[in-house]
């Protein structure tokens, strides 16, 4: 049996077991890693320290390992294209090896049955869940300056606006620990979002003459914005 043959045994062998094994409305998708030890059929799939889906299949050729998943219907529309997936130790239990999936970004274009993507690993897994905690601060501080923005009335002597200053603080020293390619992410998906909600926030406090409330959120952000080389 020539290479190319073998490989295509293999893939359907691999995506039978993966639709034998998947329940209704499961998600079934394949990732591809670089050879790696440990992984077997059954261990978990996480998510935020949580189980959402398991490995159902593994092929090794060539010097990479093609692990099919299964991933809970409840947690399908969570797996997008800023997915990332990492060969990790299950927690608790250091002997046994599972798939870590983080999401980079919010949103996204969810991945459809059957996708093939490339995982992660060293460096690379590293980095995705420094991305993914940032991310998930920079939506926190969106959210927040939403809702700041839309209850203005309620504000108790600025304290809501030194909260602000706080957490784009913290926001700013993630970003200092970022690498350049991170940055870019940060500076090209989260950015721009941070900008609507800042704007948002200054007309309405403007309309409550109360436009100078701005100028410490205005100042971090100019700070980020400078790391950032915006």
């Amino acid at each position: 049996m020539d290479t190319t043959t073998g490989r295509l045994v293999r893939l359907g062998i691999l995506w039978a077991a993966l639709v034998m094994s998947c329940g209704p409305g499961d998600l079934e998708l394949s990732v591809r890693f670089r050879e790696v030890e440990g992984i077997s059929k059954g261990a978990a799939v996480l998510f935020e320290g949580r189980s959402i889906g398991r490995v159902v299949g593994v092929a090794r050729e060539d010097g990479s390992c093609l692990l099919a998943l299964a991933v809970d219907r409840v947690a399908a529309g969570q797996v997008t294209e800023h997915s990332r997936f990492l060969i990790v130790d299950q927690p608790g239990q250091p002997k046994v090896r599972a798939v870590e999936m983080v999401v980079t970004s919010p949103g996204g274009r969810p991945l459809e049955r059957g996708a093939l993507v490339e995982g992660s690993s060293g460096m690379a897994a590293l980095g995705a869940r420094m991305q993914q905690r940032l991310a998930v601060a920079a939506e926190a501080l969106r959210r927040q300056l939403d809702s700041l923005a839309a209850d203005i009335d309620s504000w108790a002597a600025g304290e809501e606006v030194r909260q602000m200053e706080r957490e784009l603080d913290r926001l700013l020293q993630e970003i200092e620990r970022l690498g350049e390619e991170m940055r870019a992410t940060v500076r090209d998906d989260i950015l721009p979002r941070l900008r609507d909600q800042v704007a948002k926030l200054r007309r309405a406090l403007e309309r409550k003459g109360r436009g100078e409330d701005m100028e410490g959120i205005e100042r971090r952000m100019r700070r980020i914005e400078g790391v950032l080389e915006v």
